[in-house]
């Protein structure tokens, strides 16, 4: 069988996913049917899968939507470019948990994952993929972030530094200080229960104040979001949320120890639209982008299991239809 390593990191709209050197996004919205729609359906259990548009769930153990999303996403991957034939994996699976949830979730999440234990077989497209999981490693968001940034020559000029790791429901910080030996470790870590999400349903409500016969979906408010246009009234009703929220998060990020002047490194989904914003209000000197999570989790795994003479098949990457 062929060793992979697979890093999940699941969000409410998005989740960002790793095997081998190849990194995507892919939605988490699931669509069930009894007959094939189309070529990149999943054949699972006796239904066909599909991924959607739909959000993920704020609790995403409280059904088999998670599990659908990252068997869909393993076997994607380990099929790669085939377009027929037959695929085995063992899987070391690594997803990511809400840091104050980490410690209460852990095991929740290794039993919900547990029945990739057995031999699991699915059919995307033509090609027959057999998963079994060999390990199960879950990870505090945000936390894992930081893991690459303590062996970064550029950061080593600075004796103080936080990491800022927005999502959807959450925003995970993360301050580091430098020990008495020069090398930075945690200070402090805090999951603060405001994420990007909150802004977009506020400005979401406030457009139908604006305009009531108006539709704006999540991706609407974010593109205008990052335009930072203010010229038509509703891109003044954005702008005016967002202000709002920057000043509600700068109070959070004060009470975690972090003014205007710390050195700062930003990272997740919302950076996409937001970046430039926190590049005003905060003192970044850089950003992880979209995919920190897994880079942090791809750097802590890979020298976890080096350390036991374990390595995995990197070599092969995916096709890029995992996002549409």
């Amino acid at each position: 069988m062929k060793r992979m390593l697979f890093l999940f990191d699941y969000g409410r709209y998005l989740a960002k996913i790793r095997s081998g050197n190849t990194e995507e996004m892919m939605k988490v919205g699931v669509k069930k049917s009894l007959k094939k729609k189309n070529e990149n359906d999943m054949y699972y259990n006796g239904a066909y899968y599909s991924i959607s548009e739909s959000c993920g769930n704020i609790d995403p153990l409280s059904n088999d939507r998670m599990f659908i999303s990252t068997l869909y996403a393993i076997a994607k991957m380990a099929a790669g470019a085939r377009k027929t034939g037959k695929v085995e994996v063992l899987v070391t699976l690594v997803v990511t948990i809400i840091q104050d949830l980490f410690s209460s979730q852990r095991k929740q999440y290794a039993d919900y994952y547990a029945r990739l234990k057995k031999m699991t077989t699915v059919t995307i497209g033509d090609v027959e993929v057999t998963i079994k999981m060999d390990d199960f490693i879950a990870l505090p968001q945000g936390y894992i972030a930081f893991k690459p940034i303590k062996k970064l020559k550029k950061y080593a000029d600075h004796n103080k530094l936080a990491v800022i790791y927005f999502g959807s429901t959450t925003t995970e910080i993360t301050r580091l200080e430098k020990d008495d030996s020069g090398d930075l470790q945690v200070a402090f870590k805090r999951s603060i229960d405001k994420g990007y999400d909150e802004l977009v349903d506020q400005c979401t409500s406030s457009l139908k104040i604006e305009n009531p016969s108006g539709k704006y979906t999540a991706n609407d408010i974010s593109a205008i979001i990052k335009s930072r246009k203010a010229d038509t009234d509703i891109e003044k009703s954005v702008s005016y949320d967002v202000g709002d929220y920057i000043y509600e998060m700068l109070e959070r990020f004060n009470k975690c120890g972090i003014d205007t002047d710390m050195p700062v490194v930003i990272g997740g989904g919302p950076t996409l639209s937001m970046e430039e914003y926190w590049r005003e209000e905060l003192n970044v000197i850089d950003c992880l982008g979209i995919y920190g999570n897994v880079d942090g989790m791809h750097f802590t795994v890979k020298a976890m299991k080096k350390e036991k003479g374990i390595v995995y098949d990197e070599g092969e990457s995916s096709s890029s239809e995992l996002v549409s």
